[in-house]
């Protein structure tokens, strides 16, 4: 009776009223929402809802409540299979993976708080305060919800792993022998990398040369007298030690030359 009430406003609720659509989508179950932010999809959702909502909205007189349920459903079921199909090609153009991640269920049938409500600690730091669920595969990756594809972190270790920004000893203490393989190889070659190159350069963002070599040089001019200083205007400068290619600052955003910067800096000043 209550999942009545809901999709009767759903129906009534104006298309362009997407936050209370989505929070009654939401509630309803469907499983809907966590798609609409794929491109795909958010061409084709909004195209095709407003026309069934219309059309339930002007028979639903003459249609019984149990079969608009039934049409509803088996929209919500059309967009889960379309987005099927386009999360499977995601990894695939963004990463260069062939990772099947069809196979599995977007979301566990049983609610994903429960996996949280086992008392799990941080599988970082092991503080068992406040835990989140974090997402190993991101959901705008094609990442599902569900156990194997989670981490149980605490607020801060969950803004570190999602900004591929743990320290080394942070990473190796995850156990992730327990996840599915499709879920490890995501791991270990599109969230490893982008550690190592933190680790290296503390900034996950710049992910190497052209050439493939992570392993540069900054522009600093040596001088007889003064001994190594940066290069005047181009301290932001790096270039490859395997290619030769030089990186200037405007080859990186804001946030990656800006941390260049410093980086050189603290490096002339340790000498």
């Amino acid at each position: 009776m209550a999942n009545q009430r809901i999709l009767v406003l759903l129906i009534k609720t104006p298309p362009q009223s997407r936050p209370v659509r989505v929070a009654l989508n939401k509630k309803l179950g469907s499983g809907i929402t966590r798609w609409q932010h794929m491109d795909p999809l958010n061409k084709f959702y909004p195209k095709v809802q407003p026309l069934l909502t219309a059309f339930l909205r002007e028979n639903h007189r003459d249609i019984p409540v149990k079969a608009q349920n039934a049409i509803q459903e088996l929209f919500n079921q059309a967009i889960l299979k379309v987005a099927d199909i386009y999360r499977k090609e995601i990894l695939r153009d963004k990463f260069n993976l062939d990772i099947d991640l069809t196979k599995y269920p977007q979301y566990d049938s049983t609610p994903g708080q429960s996996f949280i409500q086992k008392f799990n600690p941080c599988e970082v730091c092991g503080q068992l305060r406040v835990v989140h669920q974090c997402h190993i595969i991101p959901r705008n990756h094609g990442g599902a919800d569900k156990a194997d594809n989670y981490l149980i972190l605490c607020a801060n270790h969950h803004h570190l792993f999602d900004r591929h920004k743990l320290a080394e000893e942070e990473w190796d203490r995850i156990d992730w022998s327990t996840k599915s393989e499709e879920v490890q190889e995501y791991v270990f070659k599109v969230r490893l990398p982008r550690q190592k190159m933190f680790w290296k350069y503390r900034s996950e963002n710049f992910s190497g040369c052209t050439c493939g070599s992570t392993d540069f040089q900054m522009s600093f001019k040596e001088d007889p007298g003064q001994g190594a200083f940066p290069v005047e205007g181009l301290y932001r400068n790096m270039e490859c030690k395997k290619c030769g290619q030089v990186y200037t600052d405007c080859s990186f955003t804001g946030y990656e030359y800006t941390w260049w910067w410093c980086f050189v800096q603290e490096k002339f000043k340790r000498g």
